[in-house]
């Protein structure tokens, strides 16, 4: 699993997938963007953990409480344009792809 930058509960991930058994054989998946569901998406920097490539006015590495909601696992909208984030940093299918070979 891995954290989305630039969202503020935006992840992606990969489980229960079926590797290759034989050496050499390999096995490539596109993994998607999910939303925790632990905070809206406001899309707006101070709403964000800073990171340098996220533009100024980052936030803070604290939660606020003021932004909860379900917690309910969905896929992610990626960046819309509704808050200070260039919808530039969205997305739009896949946001990672891994590539598992068996060297044995």
């Amino acid at each position: 699993a891995s954290m989305l930058v630039c969202t503020n509960d935006g992840f992606t991930g990969l489980d229960a997938k079926a590797l290759p058994k034989q050496a050499g054989h390999t096995r490539t998946f596109d993994l998607h963007a999910y939303d925790a569901g632990t905070e809206r998406n406001t899309e707006l920097r101070a709403d964000l953990v800073p990171a340098p490539f996220c533009g100024e006015g980052g936030g803070t590495d604290q939660t606020n409480p003021l932004l909860a909601e379900g917690g309910r696992i969905r896929p992610h909208a990626g960046i819309t344009g509704v808050g200070n984030l260039p919808t530039s940093f969205g997305w739009r299918g896949p946001v990672a792809q891994v590539t598992v070979t068996k060297v044995d």
